[in-house]
């Protein structure tokens, strides 16, 4: 099973708590499976239970090691997050936010 990193561009549903908050967001995901197809399918699932609508994909799914995010704090940290998630669900994210103004 190796590590998938992918981008999805993504704007809140009605029923999302950021709402009103933001325009919009950078769902960046760290998903554990077998395959860049599985990944992509776990990742939406995930983003979208979380009241997340994809508008576009910005990164397909890339098989990742842990070399790929040295220097990279947040992401470095959301690579092990990821590893030590695994077992339980197997797709860590992280949301940069576009704030409404």
């Amino acid at each position: 099973m190796g590590t998938f990193f992918l981008t999805f561009r993504v704007v809140p549903t009605t029923d999302n708590e950021h709402y009103y908050l933001v325009k919009g967001a950078l769902a960046n995901c760290w998903v554990l499976e077998d395959s860049p197809e599985n990944a992509f399918s776990k990742a939406f699932f995930y983003v979208s239970k979380g009241d997340w609508e994809v508008e576009e994909i910005e990164n397909f799914p890339v098989e990742t090691t842990e070399n790929h995010f040295i220097g990279k704090d947040i992401g470095l940290q959301n690579y092990e997050k990821a590893q030590e998630d695994g077992s339980a669900r197997g797709c860590r994210m992280d949301f940069a936010f576009f704030w409404n103004q």
